[in-house]
């Protein structure tokens, strides 16, 4: 039997229900309003942008009542480019960054459930105060009795119970937005995500895996203390740092723009290619500049361990349209669980020209470079996107693998990053 949470987090489907009712009524009303007031007073209504990014301001505020599931969500739109207008992604980027905290009650109740002991009994010095918060939990800076400092991750009470509730209520909200289908097949494919997000037993096993992998590189990871963490609680080695956004506010030199942009790349390929496990949550929240330009990464609740079918079919997309054999790479889009008809020529012919060639030509942009300079690129993540989004609607989204929308979710997000970053990287290492 599951241990009961210290508080009952709007549980309830009709307490979760009223918040997304509350938040469709402020949309409506705002609209309304304004709709009125460019009727009778033209000069006092606000602009389409202006009032595009209050509606957006009105959603983040409605899924930051309900965390969990919501806000997740929020945080896989805000890194998918072309899902929703750019007012609506600048203020659910916020969603990576500003979720309102617990107080200090909630916290220690959290930590006497799932220790049996008060806080004061395993940490020198706690700070109440949240210094980082995420969609399905906070982070509080403590140090140990041997005076080592730590980040502790607390899970929302609650959110291992809210994930079924807050999908069928999203659902419903999100019905009426524009590339509904993308966002509703979305959520399918990362329920089973956060099922095991919730379980911090497995981050922390996964944790370690990519400790030891990365263990005295360039690349840092975090060491996990077992003893002080369990399934809803769990503590890392705190890390010092500036976020990406903090870190290009210092106007770094390009020398240092391409070393960390190659440390991010490096992260990606080496995980897909060589590991075959793959860290899927590319929100800029995860990464932090340490010390002598180390790339420290961060939170290992999403990873997913990838299939041979999953790394082949991204590796033959990289290759070259010579290499390719297009029976093969069709063979692993069916084994991914694409809709084609391997009995028909036609058809095979058909979906490798108009959906898989286009994308491998853009990818190839990438790949037949030694050095791509992504300063000289501005929205070739953008375009990537759509040209996927063409092929993710011609075979319905929901049929494919979790590897395959992951690793493209992944990479996408990657990708932003660079951009952002103006990095020159060497795509054929490590």
């Amino acid at each position: 039997m599951s241990k009961k949470t210290p508080q009952d987090y709007e549980l309830k489907s009709l307490g979760r229900s009223k918040v997304l009712i509350k938040t469709t009524l402020k949309l409506g009303s705002h609209k309304a309003k304004n709709k009125l007031t460019r009727s009778f007073f033209p000069e006092e209504a606000i602009s389409s942008s202006a009032e595009e990014k209050e509606i957006a301001e009105i959603i983040f505020k409605g899924l930051c009542q309900l965390r969990g599931t919501a806000l997740k969500l929020a945080q896989f739109i805000s890194s998918q480019n072309g899902l929703l207008k750019p007012e609506h992604l600048e203020v659910l980027k916020q969603s990576h960054y500003q979720v309102p905290p617990l107080n200090a009650i909630v916290v220690s109740k959290m930590i006497r459930t799932e220790f049996n002991v008060e806080k004061e009994e395993l940490f020198s010095d706690f700070e109440d105060k949240a210094f980082a918060a995420a969609s399905l939990g906070q982070v509080h800076k403590a140090k140990l009795k041997d005076g080592t400092m730590v980040a502790i991750k607390i899970q929302y009470p609650g959110i291992d119970q809210t994930i079924s509730i807050d999908l069928n209520l999203i659902k419903k909200f999100f019905k009426a937005f524009p590339r509904k289908e993308m966002i509703l097949n979305s959520l399918n494919s990362i329920e089973s995500r956060l099922c095991e997000e919730v379980d911090y037993t497995i981050e922390k096993n996964y944790a370690e895996i990519f400790y030891q992998i990365y263990n005295s590189t360039p690349i840092f990871i975090p060491k996990v203390y077992p003893e002080f963490s369990s399934q809803r609680v769990i503590t890392y080695e705190y890390v010092e740092g500036l976020s990406i956004q903090d870190w290009l506010k210092t106007n770094p030199d390009q020398i240092h723009r391409n070393l960390i942009g190659q440390l991010v790349w490096n992260l990606l390929c080496e995980s897909i290619f060589k590991h075959r496990i793959l860290h899927c949550d590319p929100n800029w929240g995860n990464f932090l500049i340490h010390n002598n330009f180390r790339l420290a990464v961060l939170d290992f609740g999403c990873v997913q361990k990838l299939t041979q079918e999953s790394v082949l079919l991204f590796k033959e997309l990289w290759s070259p349209d010579s290499e390719v054999s297009t029976q093969n790479i069709i063979s692993l889009y069916i084994k991914l669980g694409a809709n084609i008809d391997n009995s028909n020529q036609e058809s095979i012919k058909k979906f490798y020209e108009q959906i898989i060639l286009p994308y491998k030509k853009w990818l190839n942009i990438i790949t037949n470079c030694k050095t791509f300079h992504f300063s000289q690129h501005p929205g070739f993540s953008i375009e990537g996107q759509k040209i996927l989004f063409k092929e993710v609607f011609s075979t319905t989204m929901s049929s494919f693998s979790p590897e395959f929308t992951l690793i493209h979710r992944t990479f996408f997000g990657i990708l932003q990053i660079l951009e952002a970053l103006g990095s020159d990287v060497d795509i054929h290492s490590p």
